[in-house]
């Protein structure tokens, strides 16, 4: 496993540097998040899931990720709540209060199946739902999204979720 950031913790120089180290001690730690998140959110996590036709689990893992099931985080980027959704995100997807959190788990939910549709492929999505459509349109060719931290945090938090869940 590796010791992980939230999305929110990480600035934008980190994107391109391996900044995770392998520490075991971390799988109680995330356990005890997913705990906590699906407990609070599991029925709105459980509604957009079925609206937008994604795996709960996934939007699971994506909160454990971007904010650490912290509905206050707030991204150097100016990112919200609990999917760490963008204002202008928020408004895409026609969500007015993002720093709501189940209104924040619409958007993001929503948005997760937007880069779905888009990109195909959940490692691409995720990628993109990390660094935005356009940045990952122009960096994709630059580097291997199945090594990109996110893909590797998300892939780590699953396999926690799987095991210990």
């Amino acid at each position: 496993f590796f010791k992980q950031k939230t999305a929110y913790e990480i600035k934008e120089c980190d994107w391109s540097s391996d900044v995770c180290s392998s520490d075991l001690h971390d799988a109680e730690d995330i356990r005890k998040k997913l705990t906590y998140i699906k407990k609070k959110y599991g029925k709105i996590i459980e509604r957009e899931s079925n609206k937008h036709n994604v795996k709960a689990d996934d939007i699971i893992v994506i909160i454990r990720i971007e904010s650490d099931g912290n509905a206050d985080a707030r991204s150097w980027a100016g990112a919200l709540c609990l999917m760490q959704v963008k204002r202008s995100t928020a408004k895409d997807m026609k969500v007015k209060y993002p720093r709501n959190p189940s209104y924040n788990i619409a958007a993001g939910t929503k948005y997760y199946k937007k880069m779905l549709s888009m990109f195909g492929d959940r490692n691409s999505a995720l990628t993109a739902y990390n660094m935005g459509p356009g940045d990952f349109k122009k960096k994709s060719k630059d580097f291997d999204k199945d090594n990109y931290f996110y893909v590797r945090n998300f892939e780590d938090t699953m396999n926690v979720l799987k095991y210990t869940m």
